[in-house]
């Protein structure tokens, strides 16, 4: 593997984590997410340096073993540290027996969505977030107004003349 699919795999890492435990703090885990994207890709860009001046990047052997210790110190610095709401980090979870669920999963995909109506997009509105429900509300989100179709006008009869030039 070359640095660029190592990189991918950084990035599939982090996404599989951010669907797999979906019970974050959404500023706090973006901001742990970025911190562990920025340190993974420098670690990432240091082994392919020194694989390829020493040469080892050749032997298909060496690769995959680099390629399985970095997915595993990957995983289990993601695990080991990402804040959670309960926290209590993923790795922990996962010694007590915690398996995420389809469900769970189903939440963590939708985490990672984002609804935009672009049409009743302010600021202010309470319309912005329309199709999304959130489970910690009091109350449900206002359904946006239909407008009514709006009656035919009469037609108004124009009477244009149109000039000839000579």
């Amino acid at each position: 593997m070359n640095g660029f699919q190592r990189f991918a795999l950084l990035i599939l890492c982090i996404l599989a984590v951010l669907v797999c435990f979906p019970d974050y703090h959404t500023g706090a885990t973006w901001g742990f997410m970025g911190i562990m994207l920025a340190v993974w890709t420098g670690v990432i860009m240091i082994l392919a340096v020194v694989l390829g001046v020493f040469g080892l990047d050749r032997f298909d052997v060496v690769n995959r073993l680099v390629t399985i210790v970095l997915l595993g110190g990957i995983l289990y610095s993601l695990l080991a540290y990402m804040p959670q709401t309960d926290n209590v980090v993923p790795l922990a979870k996962l010694k007590q027996g915690y398996r995420p669920s389809a469900d769970t999963l189903k939440q963590g995909i939708k985490h990672l969505t984002f609804n935009f109506d672009f049409v009743h997009r302010n600021v202010r509105s309470e319309n912005n977030f329309v199709n999304q429900q959130d489970p910690n509300a009091k109350r449900a989100p206002k359904q946006t107004k239909q407008e009514k179709p709006k009656e035919p006008r009469e037609l108004e009869i124009l009477d244009i003349q149109v000039e000839e030039d000579e």
